[in-house]
């Protein structure tokens, strides 16, 4: 979808010179934006399974002690 949005901000540049420019730099600006919700999304998908593999310790230990 993004390089479908590339391809017509290049279209725009070429009827429009200041206008594709405009709209160049908000597709980079989005496309920064993206990268650090990326970044934040694997950081955190990472902290989830750290604390989803200290439950099921937590989980085994409990059973282990109530058994």
């Amino acid at each position: 979808m993004f390089q479908e949005l590339i391809k017509i901000a290049e279209e725009v540049y070429t009827l429009d010179k200041q206008l594709g420019i405009r709209m160049g730099k908000c597709l980079e600006s989005l496309g920064k934006k993206i990268e650090i919700h990326n970044k934040e999304t694997r950081s955190t998908n990472v902290r989830i399974s750290k604390l989803e593999g200290k439950i099921k310790a937590l989980e085994s230990a409990m059973r282990r002690r109530m058994h």
